[in-house]
């Protein structure tokens, strides 16, 4: 296989709004590129990047892929991301580790939800970035209003077209490359349509302008002659683009093959290659990894520094483990064995298993990459009892291919809980388990970790006598519980004289008064903020043992529970909502239906509001679907666990009901 040099790598990631087209623009490209012969099909489930069954079933990606081609003496690592927002892990991945960012927009529907929410991620990721309007022969394409839409959204005088359309859904033939002046018609070189020179002149001169602006000598050769070569050009706009002071905008349609060579000459001439940071320590960052049934697990990664070659032991920053693995080029589901990986390069390893996307491989300083922490939860259960092992094996391999998703076994609810940006991305994980796995899973409610504590002071007097033949078992305890303030948790105090428990007991009580906690009377929830004092009691010299006193000790807080008038504490998040300004009204008015309490609003820019608010629960668990479905799936949030409050008293009734069967009950 050729080796190339940092400066002649480029990292493309395509980004937008799902059913863009992205997926069928990477296949246009490979063809464009003569990686592939001829062009697959997402339909028919033929395309490089979707090589995954679910994604070939749903005509839609759902995973991160990537290719590499040669394009002229460049080589291309081409990333496609999904367009759906339950995989924005992958698109924070990709995002990571490319150089420019190609939104790709549909002629027809314009910008849409993911279209801007990918964008704000590739400002974040500081990317050169472009727009490629595809689609220009579907049905009500108009590349003029899709422009217009941009230079309001992005900037007027940011957004600058490099090729033009010739003709527009059915009439749609080919393009106007403005750098160079020559339209290309069904693939092929021609004159200008005459009823199109005009608005190309006038858009090479905007072009022209831009770039000029941007260059002490493009503007003075500008001014002096008020034209600008096509190779001055190039050279404004690779220098524009780097500095991110323009957008370029090129259109075609993917599926038709056309506008894509253009495309093809843009990254090559004026995309910009990876840093080179000179530094001779290898390291690298873990971007995506899954686990392949036939190849094993796959980490892809991209070299930030010095050279990985098949031979390197890789030390990673987060286990601080060392493993070797070999090293391979990868395209679409393929991959091919390599001797080393240049700066700024991607590939993958194989079969290097302590890895996950994020990680840092070898000495560097470099960031880690930052994914939002999932909102969204279910509970699992096994269908058939026994195959709770599959369940657990599963998810471990399953959540190695979403960077944001994990899940845990709770250890107070007993529940299975799977975390991640939505019910469509859940939905595939359970798919996934019956398919791969042959476990087949019931989703059920989670049930919320409310607390139980008490508003007043309490008595407990318990005896436990056993006698069964030999020596019997004999303690008695009184203690007195009493409230303590919110968070202050447990305090057990010995307040016994003249020795009614001899001292070597005493830790037996204070067992059994943590064991009741664990098991509230009123709903079999934790009690918290208590505190007990140990008063009186009684011991036999010869039955009395430390588990006769542990049970009394759990008899005694049960009864003084009781009596010291419990109550529910429900859980509170503090959220952070992000919405597009018009639906400020709606989301707070939601909010306030959810018991929430809004604390504070944040203009953010690009007319985007944050919003502060602390809400139960019980209240959010599906918020982020409902959220949504409230903003057009615009709106993004994230929640931290806050404290715990007293449930309203309408509300206590029914958590009771419901979870009262698993009270603790009063020990005979």
């Amino acid at each position: 296989m050729k080796e190339y040099s940092t400066e002649q790598i480029r990292n493309i990631v395509l980004i937008g709004h799902g059913a863009s087209g992205k997926t069928m623009l990477a296949e246009a490209i490979l063809v464009g590129g003569k990686a592939v012969s001829k062009m697959g099909s997402v339909d028919h489930g033929s395309t490089v990047m979707d090589w995954d069954s679910f994604e070939i079933d749903r005509k839609s990606s759902v995973n991160l892929s990537v290719a590499s081609a040669q394009l002229k003496d460049v080589k291309l690592n081409l990333i496609d991301t999904p367009g759906f927002p339950d995989f924005l892990g992958d698109v924070i991945s990709g995002l990571a580790v490319a150089e420019t960012s190609v939104t790709v927009v549909c002629a027809a529907s314009g910008l849409q939800v993911q279209t801007l929410q990918t964008w704000d991620y590739a400002i974040k990721a500081g990317l050169s970035k472009t727009i490629f309007i595809n689609k220009m022969d579907r049905e009500n394409a108009d590349f003029d209003k899709v422009l217009e839409a941009l230079k309001e959204r992005f900037g007027a005088d940011k957004i600058v077209p490099i090729t033009m359309p010739i003709g527009s859904q059915t009439t749609f033939k080919g393009i106007v490359d403005l750098v160079v002046m020559e339209a290309f018609i069904e693939g092929k070189k021609a004159a200008i349509p005459e009823d199109l020179k005009e608005k190309a002149a006038l858009l090479r001169a905007t072009l022209m302008e831009n770039i000029a602006g941007n260059d002490e000598n493009l503007m003075n050769k500008f001014l002096d002659s008020g034209e600008l070569t096509s190779e001055d050009i190039m050279k404004g706009i690779k220098k524009s683009i780097a500095d991110n002071t323009i957008i370029p905008v090129l259109c075609g349609s993917a599926v038709k093959e056309m506008g894509i060579q253009q495309l093809i000459n843009f990254i090559v001439s004026s995309c910009p290659a990876p840093a080179n940071k000179g530094m001779k320590l290898e390291s690298a960052v873990i971007f995506k990894t899954f686990v392949d049934p036939f190849l094993g697990k796959l980490s892809y990664f991209k070299v930030i520094a010095g050279q990985l070659t098949a031979e390197s032991a890789h030390k990673n920053n987060r286990t601080n483990t060392t493993e070797k693995g070999k090293i391979a080029t990868i395209f679409g589901k393929k991959v091919e064995e390599i001797q080393n990986c240049v700066c700024g390069d991607i590939a993958t390893f194989l079969k290097v298993e302590n890895t996950k996307a994020g990680d840092i491989i070898g000495e560097t300083n470099e960031k880690k990459i930052l994914f939002p922490k999932p909102c969204y939860a279910i509970a699992l259960e096994v269908e058939t009892k026994g195959t709770e092992d599959k369940l657990a094996t599963g998810l471990h391999k399953l959540v190695e291919n979403d960077p944001i998703m994990y899940f845990k076994r709770d250890s107070e609810t007993h529940q299975t809980l799977l975390f991640g940006m939505g019910d469509t991305q859940t939905a595939l994980v359970l798919k996934k388990l019956e398919r791969d796995y042959k476990v087949k899973i019931v989703e059920v409610e989670i049930i919320v970790p409310y607390r139980e504590t008490i508003t007043k002071k309490g008595h407990g007097d318990f005896r436990h006598k056993k006698q069964s033949g030999g020596a019997g078992q004999f303690a008695h305890v009184i203690l007195d519980m009493e409230p303590m303030n919110r968070s202050e948790n447990f305090e057990f105090l010995n307040e016994i004289v003249g020795g009614a428990i001899p001292k070597n007991f005493i830790p037996a009580v204070e067992k059994g008064v943590k064991e009741a906690m664990e098991n509230g009377s009123l709903a079999g929830f934790p009690v918290v903020d208590i505190r007990i004092r140990v008063v009186d009691g009684k011991y036999h010299d010869v039955d009395s043992n430390e588990i006769s006193f542990k049970i009394a000790g759990r008899g005694a807080f049960r009864m003084a529970q009781k009596l010291a008038n419990p109550i529910l504490l429900e859980p509170i998040y503090e959220m952070a909502v992000i919405i597009p300004d018009e639906y400020t009204g709606d989301v707070m008015g939601d909010l306030n239906q959810r018991r929430g309490r809004v604390e504070g609003l944040e203009s953010l820019g690009n007319s985007l509001t944050r919003i502060k608010a602390h809400a139960p629960y019980s209240e959010i668990l599906k918020y982020m679907i409902d959220l949504k479905a409230l903003t057009q799936g615009r709106g993004t949030f994230e929640m931290t666990f806050s404290k715990y409050e007293v449930a309203p008293a309408q509300f206590q009734s029914k958590i009771i009901e419901k979870y009262g069967k698993h009270a603790a009950v009063e020990e005979e």
